[in-house]
């Protein structure tokens, strides 16, 4: 249902409250009127006497005047007044048991007399009849005599009524101003309590929004909404209100929430940069630990030339391999390179491990064609585990020892695996060797296995299984890499 408006509320009360004043001035007028009426009917009888008795005085001093002096003007008065008398006289009172009444019958009775006698006398006097119109007029006064003193003793015994009938119309009186007076309070209580109201449906919406915007201004965006108000405006600022408090606090989460993506941000970036920091110590320790591979590649190629020159062909060959795998390394400067890099170092490497090794230890590789050039793989991870196998897995050993190097793809999965049937691994080193390096302790002097598995962690954080080792002791050592092929690996710093 639609709401009224305020302002048409507001012009409904003032148009109420004018409406209770003005009825209460008409009900005032009206308790005057019916008080006047009450007056006016006690004394309208008394004023008609003593109107009907000057009425007669003039038609008696004009009929005087006639009488004295035959003028015209005196016998047009009389013939006025007379007719007026007789118009009046035509319509006698109601028969009725009053005392005055009854008088007052009697009073137009003698006035019609006094009328008849008037004619009789005017007629002797234009008969020029003096005895008659003189015994005429004499009758004359003697009726208007008698018709003073009956109009005196009405007006004397209708006076005595009105004295004993006062105190009525004191008590009639006072009972009208009291209900004139209960009447006016009760408009102006119906005007005050309408007033209430409807002040009290504005003030309350409007405190409680008041209140509402302390708990803003307090940090308390929770609080309920304001109720709807009785009129459209208040239920428009309320409204209005309303959604002011909901759009301030989606704006504080909004700006919570990218505060904590932005400290997750600085966080992870802090990590990166740690990570990066950790990587570069790695990378100087490498470069220390490798005796600077430029010197080294010159000296193994002055060292080439020796041997040849001296006839040392093993040697020679030796050295040229290990030349090669140099030139290999120095080669690529990415992190991420094709599986063909990571294969033709390993060819080269195994070449140099069959000269050194060549009756008692076999490797095997066997990485599909297709696979080299379509997989990126971390950069030296397949050389590192191929000479852990062979360092610390046959340390031991006093007979021959096999290491296979495998790669195969399931779905868009690239599994890598150096297995070999060396010494093993105990379960605690292979639990410390698994364990995620924290960056804050890590020493830059991680080398091998443990370089490559922190090097894994470090590209793929989200893969939980990228290496797996499977090991036992005297039963030999499985490490299998596996790298999601749609997961793009974490280079960037």
């Amino acid at each position: 249902m639609k709401k009224a408006s305020l302002k048409t509320q507001m012009i409904l009360s003032a148009a109420v409250l004018c409406a209770a004043v003005i009825l209460s001035n008409i009900y005032i007028l009206f308790i005057f009127e019916q008080m006047q009426q009450i007056t006016n009917a006690r004394f309208s009888k008394e004023i008609e006497l003593q109107s009907f008795q000057n009425e007669l005085h003039e038609l008696h001093d004009a009929a005087l005047t006639y009488l004295s002096s035959r003028s015209s003007t005196a016998l047009a008065t009389m013939l006025v007044q007379q007719q007026s008398i007789k118009q009046k006289i035509q319509t006698l009172p109601p028969k009725q048991f009053k005392q005055s009444d009854l008088k007052e019958r009697e009073i137009y009775s003698l006035v019609a007399r006094y009328s008849e006698v008037t004619d009789a006398a005017v007629e002797a006097k234009r008969g020029r009849n003096i005895s008659l119109y003189t015994s005429k007029y004499a009758e004359m006064n003697k009726l208007l005599s008698c018709i003073d003193s009956e109009i005196n003793s009405i007006s004397l015994d209708r006076f005595k009524e009105h004295i004993a009938s006062y105190e009525i119309f004191i008590e009639e009186t006072h009972k009208m101003n009291i209900w004139g007076l209960l009447f006016v309070l009760n408009i102006t209580a119906l005007a005050l309590v309408s007033i209430w109201i409807s002040t009290g449906k504005i003030l309350k919406p409007l405190n409680i929004l008041v209140e509402s915007s302390q708990e803003i201004a307090d940090g308390n965006f929770n609080s309920p909404d304001i109720p709807a108000g009785a009129w459209k405006e208040i239920d428009e600022l309320i409204s209005g209100f309303n959604r002011m408090k909901t759009d301030i606090s989606t704006y504080i989460q909004e700006i919570e929430w990218k505060r904590g993506v932005e400290q997750e941000f600085l966080k992870e970036r802090l990590n990166n940069m740690k990570m990066q920091q950790l990587m570069k110590r790695m990378e100087l320790y490498t470069m220390q630990a490798q005796m600077n591979p430029h010197f080294l590649f010159n000296t193994l190629n002055t060292g080439v030339q020796l041997a040849i020159l001296e006839g040392a062909d093993n040697t020679a060959e030796y050295m040229t391999l290990l030349a090669k795998l140099f030139r290999h390394d120095l080669s690529q400067k990415n992190v991420i390179v094709p599986l063909r890099h990571e294969s033709d170092g390993l060819e080269v490497y195994c070449e140099i491990l069959r000269i050194r090794f060549p009756k008692t230890l076999t490797l095997n590789i066997d990485i599909p064609e297709n696979l080299k050039d379509e997989s990126l793989v971390p950069a030296s991870i397949l050389q590192p585990l191929v000479e852990n196998s062979v360092v610390h897995g046959f340390n031991e050993s006093k007979g021959y020892g096999t290491v296979n190097v495998t790669a195969k793809k399931e779905n868009y999965m690239l599994h890598l695996c150096v297995e070999d049937d060396g010494c093993g691994i105990s379960e605690e080193i292979k639990q410390k060797l698994l364990e995620k390096a924290n960056l804050e302790s890590t020493s830059s002097k991680v080398m091998g296995l443990e370089n490559v598995i922190q090097r894994l962690y470090f590209f793929y954080p989200q893969n939980k299984k990228i290496i797996k080792i499977e090991s036992a002791m005297h039963k030999g050592t499985k490490i299998t890499i596996s790298l999601n092929t749609l997961e793009e690996p974490c280079i960037q710093f």
